[in-house]
């Protein structure tokens, strides 16, 4: 095993930290352990608004997580606050995958995934110049944490296979609603009952798959179809509040349900009403 002083260590970051943002179409990779990273310039599709992507690709059998990991993942936490944007940094989420690994769940992404970025800036200003400071984890029989520094300036614009490749993932984000997809939901104030969900088919379809998302100290398991909501055409779910803190109060409480019908899913939030 090589090693390095520390006065070598500290140079190299301080090279690292120097080197400025490059004006291109993609920024350099960063190599993890069993990862790599980058960022990707999709260019100024409409006024007032940049986008760029996070494009993180994973060896075989390799995994990592979506912002609501599930019972045993880590979510990648981003820090954006070196960047010249001009404005708000939204990471927008691709459906993700649900994975069952020795009967605990996780949700999260394999193989190769572009996170759209979107960058909402006053028209007519700079491009933006990000700056990220990522942390994330990645999966298989274990458990690695991963880091990365990953900087570009947009102002260099952007090329056709990179543009459409965060596009291509942008379309698998899903689209935010209010009411069409999530009819309601309903719990007991004792918790004695499970939580009812009650989701809309779309053009005659079931939902494949459904994501329920609570404050950040929950996990919520994977709702069960339990039946059919008569005169509706709805269908209810239920889904068990075993995982909530001692203390925590299901009735009141802000959920984000994501309903997925093949290539299309909803996204929406409601509160927990009485059951």
């Amino acid at each position: 095993m090589k090693t390095y002083s520390v006065k070598y260590l500290f140079s190299a970051l301080v090279l690292c930290l120097a080197v400025p943002a490059q004006a291109q179409s993609v920024s350099g990779w960063s190599q993890g352990a069993y990862a790599r990273v980058r960022l990707i310039n999709a260019g100024n599709p409409e006024p007032g608004m940049w986008r760029a992507g996070l494009e993180i690709d994973l060896e075989d059998g390799w995994k990592t997580y979506w912002r609501s990991p599930g019972e045993t993942g880590v979510p990648p936490v981003f820090d954006w606050s070196a960047s010249q944007a001009g404005g708000d940094i939204e990471v927008r989420w691709p459906v993700p995958h649900r994975f069952l690994d020795s009967g605990l769940e996780s949700i999260g992404y394999k193989g190769d995934v572009i996170l759209p970025i979107e960058i909402h800036v006053t028209d007519g200003g700079a491009p933006p110049v990000l700056r990220l400071a990522l942390s994330y984890a990645v999966c298989a029989e274990i458990c690695v944490p991963e880091e990365a520094q990953l900087s570009l300036d947009l102002s260099g614009g952007t090329k056709p296979r990179e543009r459409l490749a965060v596009e291509d993932f942008l379309a698998q984000v899903p689209e935010r609603s209010a009411g069409a997809a999530v009819l309601s939901a309903t719990a007991t104030a004792d918790r004695s009952e499970p939580l009812a969900l009650r989701i809309a088919k779309l053009d005659g379809a079931e939902p494949e798959e459904v994501f329920v998302e609570g404050p950040q100290d929950w996990y919520l398991p994977a709702p069960v179809r339990s039946g059919d909501a008569l005169g509706t055409g709805a269908i209810v779910y239920e889904l068990p509040l075993d995982g909530l803190p001692a203390k925590a109060e299901a009735l009141g409480t802000t959920l984000t349900v994501t309903a997925v019908y093949g290539h299309k899913a909803r996204e929406e939030t409601i509160t927990v009403g009485a059951r």
